[in-house]
């Protein structure tokens, strides 16, 4: 009979062990995924057949112009640059990144600017026509840099930070003389077509960090005379 009863409890351990998948009550009760509100939708797993307009692309071929201006810099004060003396036949659009689009009133007039290397080379890293160039393949993003323990502040540091999601374009510098030190705040040119959103991890003689790295809303306002843009991030 006690043979019996001793069986019969070691059925019934077996069964809840069975049922619990062999785990502690630790690993029941620890959490198996978290939610982050910024992961972005599920990528559409067949392409959108897009259609282009000959009306535009006429357009972009005959009397459009697309360049890189050197720095933000240049891209705040392009219009001055580029027409000194107040041309009228030209008119210049922002497009994203460093980029813009200089419209003319008649091809003749964008082809002499093209050929005419003294008037945008030192201002303009390249000059291409409208249509023969991605127009939106880059844009400018701010981002902080979250967890960065203070002595390990610095240019090769942020440059290797940033490097991940695009090129610096506005660094974070005068550290001694800024008064918010609780983050880092850097410019950045990137092609990435999302918000920027994530968590990576650094070590320094064998210790991890947690960083996180957040872009935040910064208006680009080019053509203005408003403060540097480098500057406007302090």
């Amino acid at each position: 009979m006690e043979e019996q009863t001793r069986a019969t409890k070691e059925q019934g351990k077996e069964r809840r062990t069975s049922f619990r998948d062999h785990r502690t009550y630790a690993d029941m009760m620890r959490p198996t995924h978290t939610t982050n509100p910024h992961i972005p939708s599920p990528k559409t797993t067949r392409p959108l057949n897009l259609h282009r307009k000959l009306d535009t692309l006429n357009w972009l071929r005959k009397t459009i112009i697309v360049g890189e201006a050197m720095s933000l810099d240049h891209l705040e004060n392009l219009p001055k640059l580029l027409r000194p003396k107040g041309e009228s036949s030209m008119e210049i659009k922002y497009i994203g990144g460093l980029r813009v689009l200089i419209l003319f009133d008649y091809s003749v007039a964008a082809k002499e600017f093209m050929e005419n290397e003294c008037r945008w080379k030192q201002h303009l890293k390249w000059l291409r026509w409208g249509d023969k160039t991605e127009t939106h393949a880059e844009r400018v993003a701010w981002i902080r840099i979250m967890g960065l323990p203070l002595h390990l502040w610095g240019q090769r540091n942020f440059k290797t930070i940033t490097s991940v999601y695009g090129k610096t374009i506005a660094p974070f510098k005068d550290i001694p003389h800024r008064v918010d030190l609780s983050h880092v705040k850097i410019g950045i040119l990137t092609k990435n077509k999302i918000r920027i959103y994530d968590e990576v991890t650094s070590t320094f003689k064998g210790k991890e960090y947690r960083l996180g790295i957040i872009e935040f809303d910064e208006g680009l306002f080019p053509f203005t005379k408003k403060k540097r843009l480098d500057r406007r991030i302090q």
